[in-house]
Formats: structure tokens, sequence, C-alpha cells
């Protein structure tokens, strides 16, 4: 009996050993599994698409000194977003916005009743442009594997540019004269949604829609103005807002 416990005695241990060594594998994987779960993802992106006005910045009436005669346009941006746990993160964008110009046939027939002339011929001078650089939070919720929805909001600056005209009227003796570009520095906030859908480990496609607002304080110069009939802007405050439509590609980086 002596001898049978002593023959038994190392295969016990071996067993031992061996049942020890697999709990700590199926350890060391559930702790893997767990920091996978927690640790944070990082996303970068390509953002694209149209931009369109509202309120007095999109506004076309001559008589109106608040309108901006600017219509839709289009924006490119570069986003990112740092999840910091399942749900909350921390998000930025860089963007640049351009619109469109609109109602310059108002602008023309509006001069030519202000200064009695026979024809006035309007040309517009650089455009209406936004560089946005924004930070803020993002809350993220996945409804299956690929597919999620993120709500975002967002501060931070602005540059803003106004675009200025030159004005050519027709048998008059003011000629021509400009209303300069314009351009200043403020603050801005957007917020939005977007759906995901992540087609493959790494990459992504999104649709996103946003509003923005900003309020610039632009101060305006005219040049060879010998006559202030009609209209004659020296400043302009209203605020530049709109509505955001996107597709963007995102990236989405591997946890190591």
């Amino acid at each position: 009996m002596k001898r049978f416990f002593n023959k038994l005695a190392p295969i016990a241990a071996i067993m031992l050993l061996g049942s020890g060594h697999a709990m700590a594998q199926k350890d060391t994987i559930l702790v893997h599994d767990l920091l996978l779960r927690v640790k944070p993802s990082v996303y970068i992106g390509i953002t694209g698409g149209a931009s369109m006005p509202l309120g007095n910045f999109a506004k076309t009436e001559y008589s109106d000194s608040k309108s901006g005669f600017a219509a839709t346009g289009f924006n490119l941006g570069i986003t990112g977003t740092y999840m910091v746990n399942k749900h909350w993160g921390i998000t930025g964008l860089a963007s640049y916005t351009r619109y469109s110009s609109a109602g310059l046939e108002n602008i023309a027939g509006g001069f030519v009743e202000s200064f009695a002339v026979g024809d006035a011929t309007v040309k517009v001078k650089d455009d209406n442009h936004t560089f946005s650089y924004l930070a803020g939070a993002d809350y993220s919720v996945s409804f299956c594997h690929h597919i999620s929805l993120d709500l975002r909001a967002m501060t931070g600056l602005v540059h803003a540019r106004l675009a200025g005209y030159e004005v050519r009227l027709e048998d008059n003796t003011d000629g021509t004269f400009q209303q300069k570009t314009a351009n200043a520095n403020t603050i801005g906030f957007q917020a939005g949604a977007a759906v995901q859908y992540d087609f493959c480990k790494h990459f992504g496609v999104a649709l996103n829609l946003d509003y923005y607002y900003s309020k610039p304080d632009f101060t305006i110069e005219n040049v060879n103005r010998t006559n202030n009939a009609g209209r004659l802007l020296t400043s302009y405050s209203e605020p530049i807002a709109g509505i955001n439509a996107n597709l963007s590609l995102v990236y989405k980086f591997d946890r190591y």
C-alpha cells in the first residue's frame, strides 16, 4: 500500500500543477478581455457635405440690412474622438465651410432704383466662409455589433469671412464702388447626431446631421462710396447659423 501511494503522489502533484496552470491561464484571459472592454478607443475621420444657412444670413432682401445673401454651400473637415469608456468620449472637429452667394439680382435692382440709373452690375468679391476649431463631448450607443448612434456637442473658435461685392453703375458719375470683404473671430457652437456603420474591423461610414451657430461682429469698409443712397453697410453682426448634412469615413485604431 505504501508503495502504491508513493507512485500516486507524483501523478497527483502533476495534476495539481496542471490545474493551477490552467486556472492561471483562464484568469489571464479574463483580465485580458476586461482590459479590452475598458481600454479607450480612438477614431479619426474625414467628413464633408452640404451646409445650408438659416435665418437672416440666408435672406436676400435688398432693403433689409440684416440680409446676408448666403446660399447652400459645402463643408469639409477632420474629426477625432477618444472614447474614455463604453458610452462617453471627447471629440473634436477642424472644418472649412464655404457658402454660395444668392440674390445678386436683388442687389443690382435695388441700386438701380436707389441711384435712378438704367442698369447696375454686381460682382461678388471673395466668398462667405468659416474655419472652425471645435471640441466637446460625445455620447455613443450601440444598437448591434456594427451600428451605433453618436450624439455630440462642441464649442470653440471660428474665423469667419463676409463676402464683399463690386457695383458698377451705368450712366452715373459714381461709377464703380465696393463693399470690401470683412473678417472676424468669434466663438461657435455645433451639436448633432450621427449614425455609424462599421463595415470592417477598422473602417466605418457615418451619416451626420448637425446644427451650427456663430455670431461674428464684422466691421465693413466701403471704397469709392460718395453717395449714401441705397444699401450701405458699415457693420454686420447677424448669426451665421444653419444645418450641415454630411457623410463621413471613419477609421478606428487598434487598442494597442
